[in-house]
């Protein structure tokens, strides 16, 4: 395992939800074993901490990584203006927000690792983000609806199985519209999502009205959701 892999899976056990101190410890002797081979010092907990979750958004991956493995002697500046863009977003939002809208930062690269647990609407809320790639796990338990969420999102390549569970009438109308980077594993996912949302309606029970193109749902029809979507009552719509 690399470094920034090492450091990344680190960094994903420190900024967990409301860790407990003696966890806090072990994490850090980790971190200082793995850079010096000594132990942290009760002293310096609070400043370990802080250094190392101010370098860590909360996003997918270790920030800085280690550009030397590939080549370069420096971070490039472009990576550092998308990890920027997402810490911006990451710094201002309020976890009390009941929706969310990211329209305006149009090269959002990196979906920041934010809590999403008290958003109801996420309706359009990456509409046009043309460099978005990967979307994370977030919370979407109380969301209701995800109505073009992801319209238009031409580079997204990967959707996890998001909790649809709440959506509710039309949340679910153009979600995917316009994304034909989509993978099949992604593809596959969608067609999970649209069976947990029980409470959409019989009228957009329809993999055309998710947004999905005639050439996504003919790949849908190899996949291994295909079969549970029909029986759960969907059609393809075309």
């Amino acid at each position: 395992m690399s470094k920034v892999s090492e450091l990344n899976k680190l960094a994903q056990k420190i900024t967990g939800q409301n860790p407990k101190e003696n966890t806090i410890r072990e994490i850090l002797d980790e971190i200082s074993t793995f850079f010096k081979g000594s132990k942290v010092k009760s002293s310096n907990t609070e400043k370990a901490i802080k250094n190392v979750t101010e370098n860590y958004s909360g996003g997918g991956s270790g920030y800085p990584p280690d550009w030397s493995e590939i080549g370069y002697t420096d971070t490039p500046q472009s990576v550092i203006y998308d990890f920027n863009c997402s810490k911006e977003i990451y710094d201002n939002w309020d976890s009390s927000s009941t929706s969310i809208d990211l329209r305006s930062y149009t090269n959002l690269v990196y979906f920041p690792f934010i809590d999403t647990s008290n958003v109801t609407s996420m309706g359009a809320m990456c509409r046009n983000l043309k460099m978005l790639r990967n979307v994370p796990l977030i919370n979407t338990e109380n969301v209701t609806s995800i109505s073009q969420a992801f319209d238009s999102c031409t580079e997204l390549t990967f959707v996890p199985i998001l909790d649809t569970r709440s959506i509710i009438s039309y949340g679910l109308l153009s979600a995917f519209e316009g994304d034909p980077a989509l993978s099949d594993e992604s593809l596959n996912n969608i067609m999970r999502m649209c069976i947990n949302a029980t409470g959409v309606g019989s009228a957009y029970k329809n993999l055309k009205s998710v947004g999905l193109s005639s050439a996504q749902v003919t790949r849908c029809q190899s996949l291994s959701n295909y079969q549970d979507l029909l029986d759960a009552g969907w059609t393809t719509g075309y």
